[in-house]
Order: C-alpha cells, then structure tokens, then sequence
C-alpha cells in the first residue's frame, strides 16, 4: 500500500513539473469528490469555470491507467502514469467548466485500496458499477439546468459513451483512442471478451441523436484506426501523426469549436 501512495504521489509530481500548471489532483482550482460504494471508490475534481448554467460542464473521463505487465497481470495500483485525461482536462480548463473523472482504483489513498475490488479495472471496468458510479460524481458537479460535454481518453471513451447513452443532458459525446469496438479491439489483442452496459456500442451510437466526434490516430498501435470501421463515418475523424499517448488536447479543442458547443451553441 505504502507503494501504491508512493507512485501516485511520483506521478503527481512528475506531471506538475512538467507543465505550466499542476493536473486536477494537484491542481487547488479542481474541487476534489468522492463516490463510495461497498467495494468500489471512485475520485472526481471540477474546476468550476463561469458559474453560469448556460455553459457547458466539460467532463473528462481519464484512460484505463497503468499498463498490464508482460505476463498479463493486472495492476495492483491503476492510477495514470502518462495522465492523459488528466493533461486534457487541464487544458480545457482555462476558461471552462471542467470535471475530470479518475477510473475506479486510481489516485486512491491506501485505506481506499484496501476495500477497493480489483474487478472494477479489469474485467469488469466497462461494467454497470463504474458507470453508475461516474453518472452519480457528474450529478454532483452539475449545475440545475445544466448540459455537458462528455469526453473520454482510450478506456475513458467506452465509459463516456455509456454514460452519453443513458441521459438526457448531453450537448456532445467527444471519444479519443477509445476501443469502441471492443469485440474487436479484444480480439485484435488476443485478451478475454470485456462486457459493456449497452453490449454493441457502434450500433447504439449509430442510433444517437447527440452530436459526436470520435478520433484516433494513425500511429496508435493500442486502438488502431481501423478499429473506427463499425463507427457512422461522419462521426469519425482520423489524425494521421498520433499515437495513443500523444498529446490530443489541440484536436479535442478544434472539434469542440467546430460543432459550436460554447457561447450558447448546441452542436446539434
């Protein structure tokens, strides 16, 4: 355990040092949360931005975090090592409302690990319990009235289209590097078959009435763009100099201005 506090506090660290300002969990302007259920702790932190309910509420659903290890064994600790989510989050946050959603098991304290079930980031991380889980911070966060952006980084896409799918309050649906098929992203890897809520999330997403944007990269080995095949091909977009960890923040920003989703737009 004393490892695991270690690590995330390294990352921490590392990460404020190697920006111009700390991430959400470091950074004082994010307000921390906390959503407890029995075996599974999940962390959020929201910038507010303008207190003004008619702008949007950008939440920012991180990665699955720290990488198996070479024979295939889980994380004990899944806390972010590169941070994506959390850079993006960070860079959205200058002017805007932000909420930036932690995976459960990640940026935990010890005694939050202890009774933290280790389902909830492997086999089942795309499950009703982490969905449930994110949908309850994001009520939390929200202002009466309120709509949101819904951002998702590689894992953290497959969670926000769920969560997109399963309300009402959505502007837009803004996927990067997420495994959206994932019938085929686990075959193409050669792992166990991973159940979602809403079983195939292509065709569920082909049906949506939201605007959505979904990008991948032409250098990312971990969520190929061919994996966009079963994607509407007007959502997808493809960057050909991106890998899967690079830095994405500039493309999320260009689709969030060309589907006029701030100063009062709709996107729809």
């Amino acid at each position: 355990m004393i490892r695991r506090c270690m690590a995330a506090c390294v990352f921490l660290t590392v990460a404020a040092c190697s920006s111009l300002s700390p991430l959400p969990p470091a950074d004082p302007s994010f307000r921390r949360f906390e959503e407890v259920r029995s075996d599974l702790v999940t962390l959020g932190w929201l910038h507010p931005g303008s207190s003004s309910s008619d702008q949007p509420l950008f939440v920012v659903v991180e990665g699955d975090g720290a990488a198996w290890s070479l024979d295939k064994s889980p994380p004990s600790d899944p806390t972010p090592r590169s941070g994506a989510g959390a850079r993006l989050a960070s860079a959205l946050a200058n002017g805007r409302a932000v909420l930036y959603l932690a995976r459960p098991g990640q940026y935990l304290s010890p005694e939050q690990a202890a009774r933290s079930s280790i389902h909830h980031w492997t086999d089942r991380r795309f499950a009703i319990g982490p969905v449930e889980a994110l949908g309850a911070l994001i009520d939390r966060a929200l202002e009466p009235g309120q709509e949101m952006i819904l951002v998702g980084f590689s894992g953290g896409g497959v969670l926000a289209a769920e969560l997109a799918l399963r309300r009402r309050d959505i502007l837009a649906l803004i996927t990067i590097a997420a495994p959206l098929d994932l019938d085929g992203w686990t075959r193409l890897h050669n792992i166990s078959p991973l159940a979602t809520v809403s079983g195939d999330l292509p065709s569920s997403l082909g049906k949506a009435t939201f605007a959505q944007r979904h990008l991948y990269g032409g250098r990312d080995r971990i969520v190929p763009p061919v994996l966009a095949g079963p994607l509407r091909a007007d959502t997808v977009r493809l960057l050909e100099n991106l890998g899967h960890d690079d830095d994405w923040a500039p493309a999320v920003i260009s689709e969030i201005r060309s589907l006029a989703l701030e100063g009062g737009g709709t996107g729809r």
